[in-house]
């Protein structure tokens, strides 16, 4: 990153300030509130605006080394500035601001697919899952429906982009095909305890939880860092 960025990260730290202070506030804090639904604000900030607008701008770089014409280098750096003004937009309590949000999530699906075509891999799916999964919850808090409908979704961003990280970390090590059998196992029990909450809220909550414990698990036995 260079000096180009620096105005994304002075809203990726604001967003991880003011998404700080939303929780302090919602954890029982005497603090002075921005509106009305500051508290409220918290989940959305710190995994809209703080980690989407740190990994969109994290991929934006990484696509442009495939990406040739200055124009289309501008491209991918529209759902960090989504991502960013959507924070910006909740902090201060405009109305657009779920809009703004499911855009750069839908930026960052385009991104990961854009990034599947050019490196097909176990870690580069495991992320572009975890991108459509920001994208749905965003679909869902922009319909209207209540916030906590999206919350898994947007547990499964973080969770399954950290996990895809850490994949990528380790593709050198040549897993075996038992240990990637047992994560996307994990990781489709994921996916389908998301689908259920839609019609049973609490039992898809439930195979969410034992998909989390899969992904730890898998996480704690075959994670690079038992060999480095």
């Amino acid at each position: 990153m260079n000096r180009r960025h620096a105005p994304f990260m002075l809203f990726v730290f604001a967003s991880l300030l003011f998404g700080m202070w939303a929780g302090l506030v919602r954890s029982g804090w005497q603090l002075p509130q921005l509106h009305d639904d500051f508290a409220l604000a918290h989940g959305v900030l710190m995994i809209g605006g703080f980690m989407g607008t740190l990994i969109n701008l994290e991929r934006a770089v990484a696509l442009n080394a495939f990406l040739r014409t200055p124009r289309r280098r501008l491209l991918p750096y529209l759902a960090p500035l989504f991502s960013a003004t959507g924070a910006l937009a909740l902090i201060i309590n405009l109305s657009f601001a779920a809009l703004l949000l499911t855009l750069s999530s839908l930026g960052m699906v385009l991104m990961f697919a854009y990034i599947v075509y050019k490196l097909p891999a176990v870690y580069t799916l495991t992320m572009a899952t975890g991108a459509m999964c920001w994208f749905m919850g965003n679909l869902i808090w922009l319909g209207g429906e209540p916030l906590f409908m999206s919350v898994p979704w947007w547990m499964a961003f973080l969770i399954l982009t950290i996990a895809g990280e850490r994949l990528e970390l380790a593709r050198l090590m040549r897993h075996s095909r038992r240990s990637i059998h047992l994560f996307a196992i994990a990781a489709a029990l994921w996916v389908t305890g998301l689908l259920m909450t839609r019609s049973d809220y609490e039992l898809g909550v439930r195979c969410i939880g034992v998909g989390d414990l899969g992904i730890a698990f898998w996480l704690l036995r075959y994670d690079v860092i038992r060999r480095t």
